[in-house]
């Protein structure tokens, strides 16, 4: 089975929701404040929402697996930025990196009470692992890419600067025929700079 990109968030939630034995599960990425749902299983119908008000919050703040057994009895629910309706379960694990960035939760949900027992989590904490080590690799490629295009874009400002020099040192040429010292140095000139574009573009080339 070939799983790649978003779709391995959705096996990782139908997983979730298997192992915990509940309809809802999904997984939840943090940018700029803001809860994103990579991969969902189950009726789930936000797509985005704020940190602030987001249960994401509490179990990035926990930094351990948050469990709320029943969310009408759970003693400090009151305290809980809770942001789904008829809701009675949850369980959530953070999302975070090696050096401590908190990149999201792994979470499973229930519409009544329920417990998990030691196997339970303990393979949950498994799938946390593997989605984790996913949002990482994305934002890893995702940073490669941005920076390759960075340097694409140099590349091409500095062909175009080039690519101008060389018209108007071809211009002066025209108009300096007569002068031989003008035109042997203009046409070092442009000898050099076509030599720099052609390695620009080859380096362009080997990026693609």
């Amino acid at each position: 089975m070939n799983i790649q990109g978003e779709n391995i968030f959705n096996y990782i939630t139908m997983l979730a929701a298997d192992i915990c034995s509940t309809p809802i599960a999904y997984v939840s990425e943090i940018q700029q404040n803001k809860v994103h749902y990579k991969g969902v299983t189950g009726n789930l119908l936000a797509l985005a929402t704020d940190l602030a008000n987001s249960i994401c919050e509490t179990v990035l703040f926990n930094k351990q697996i948050t469990v709320i057994e029943d969310t009408l009895s759970a003693e400090d629910a009151e305290k809980i930025k809770f942001n789904f309706e008829n809701i009675r379960f949850f369980a959530g694990i953070p999302l975070i990196s090696a050096k401590g960035v908190k990149l999201g939760t792994l979470s499973v949900m229930n519409t009544a009470p329920q417990k998990l027992n030691a196997k339970q989590i303990h393979r949950l904490a498994l799938l946390a692992c593997m989605a984790t080590n996913e949002i990482e690799n994305q934002r890893y490629a995702q940073a490669q890419l941005a920076q390759q295009k960075q340097q694409q874009n140099k590349l091409i400002h500095d062909i175009k600067n080039r690519s101008t020099t060389i018209s108007l040192s071809t211009e002066i040429i025209l108009a300096k025929t007569n002068e031989v010292e003008v035109v042997k140095r203009y046409a070092t000139k442009i000898k050099n700079t076509t030599a720099t574009i052609i390695e620009n573009l080859n380096k362009i080339k080997a990026n693609i």
